[in-house]
């Protein structure tokens, strides 16, 4: 990292032909949103619909493919008993900007911070300088970290026909879509002894043509098989239709729809703690942004968690994880697969829409009523401002019209 003023909000990484500037913000829950006239007599549920109706309008708007991404990171750590507003939860959302020089990188940096301060209303936000950003990219001492991530589970299946173009399908399981509460995962993530950070990572993930070609490609071939095949004279009879491929024929048929229409991102869900992670949290994580299953329908598995223990792995992990950069540990990620994983596969295996995010990705938010689990700062006891009028739009929420990404290839600049 290069060196900066104490004071300024942003941090440089200079890479051989690339530079990546840091800034970030640090996040409370605002109080006043639980208390106005709006909020007052909401049910729970129907408040967090529309806390994340905010959230899903801000993603939206700030989606680009200039190597740009953020990080939510929600810690806990010795002492937090003790601050200030008696929570023991604290959050910054941090955000890495990409430029092949300094002051490219720096403009880019500029712009995602204009973005930062737009947050939606019901969070406080409070900048963090250069020293403060270090310290949030580094929470652990180096070679201290434990490391669990949580991942799109991936769904695979030997296919035993004589016509078919590969050996074995795989399909992605979705995050759930629905506006899923986080206070089952903050309250034991508040208990967990140690210092352990909660890292929820999203960066822009264009949709190329090249990947629309290969998922037609599947698509016709799962079709295929999904119907019974030819007569194979080696077992006397027309070879049975897949199962499973009619499975995965409606998983890329909903893919090919989805991706001309809905920006998407690339997600990494880490848990690192200074002491091994406790078993139950990661899995609580899990079952969060996998969410109930729809009616009628049997639970799935739910997400993958895999714990990172491989010294190498755990080297690579650690320095994405203190670049915000990605990365890609097979040990982890392949999740079983018995082939290597394809180019396309991998791409399918972090990709979300924003709907999904919001299983994810979610803002610190207070439930009215119940035992504060975020630090507030120390001005807390002092009247909140009365919150601007919302700008015009349903239920007064802003829903900036999302990027056309079909009228030009994007080009993802960022270097992982």
């Amino acid at each position: 990292m290069t060196a900066a003023p104490p004071d300024d909000p942003y941090l440089q990484l200079n890479g051989p032909g690339a530079v990546w500037c840091y800034t970030g913000v640090r996040l409370e829950p605002d109080p006043a949103a639980a208390h106005n006239a709006t909020a007052v007599g909401l049910p729970e549920e129907q408040r967090r619909v529309e806390v994340v109706q905010r959230e899903r309008a801000w993603l939206a708007g700030q989606w680009a493919a200039d190597g740009r991404c953020w990080e939510l990171r929600v810690t806990n750590g010795p002492g937090a008993d003790a601050a200030p507003g008696g929570g023991r939860l604290s959050c910054v959302l941090l955000g890495r900007a990409f430029g092949t020089d300094p002051h490219r990188a720096r403009a880019s940096a500029e712009r995602l911070r204009e973005g930062l301060a737009a947050l939606p209303r019901h969070v406080r936000t409070d900048p963090l300088s250069s020293r403060e950003i270090d310290s949030a990219l580094r929470p652990i001492p180096d070679g201290a970290a434990h490391l669990v991530e949580v991942r799109k589970r991936l769904t695979w299946q030997s296919i035993h026909r004589s016509d078919a173009a590969f050996p074995v399908g795989v399909t992605v399981d979705p995050f759930s879509t629905e506006a899923m509460s986080w206070e089952p995962v903050w309250s034991p993530l508040a208990r967990t002894p140690g210092t352990t950070v909660l890292v929820v990572r999203l960066e822009p993930a264009p949709w190329h043509h090249q990947h629309t070609d290969a998922v037609r490609r599947l698509l016709g071939e799962y079709q295929s098989l999904a119907r019974p095949g030819r007569f194979n004279p080696a077992i006397g009879r027309q070879e049975p239709a897949v199962p499973f491929a009619a499975h995965a024929a409606a998983f890329y048929e909903w893919l090919l729809g989805s991706a001309a229409s809905e920006p998407a991102y690339r997600v990494r869900i880490v848990l690192a703690s200074d002491r091994p992670v406790p078993h139950g949290l990661p899995e609580l994580v899990a079952s969060t942004v996998t969410g109930p299953p729809p009616p009628g329908e049997r639970p799935r598995p739910g997400a993958f968690v895999g714990r990172v223990s491989a010294p190498a792995d755990v080297r690579q992990a650690w320095r994405a994880f203190t670049t915000m950069h990605d990365v890609w540990l097979p040990d982890v990620h392949q999740q079983g697969v018995p082939p290597a994983l394809g180019a396309l596969e991998r791409v399918l295996a972090d990709r979300v829409v924003v709907p999904e995010t919001s299983s994810a990705f979610r803002l610190p938010y207070e439930v009215p009523g119940r035992g504060m689990l975020f630090r507030m700062s120390a001005d807390t006891g002092r009247p909140a401002p009365a919150p601007s009028p919302p700008p015009p739009g349903p239920s007064g929420v802003p829903f900036p019209e999302p990027p056309d990404f079909t009228t030009a290839p994007h080009h993802h600049r960022g270097i992982t």
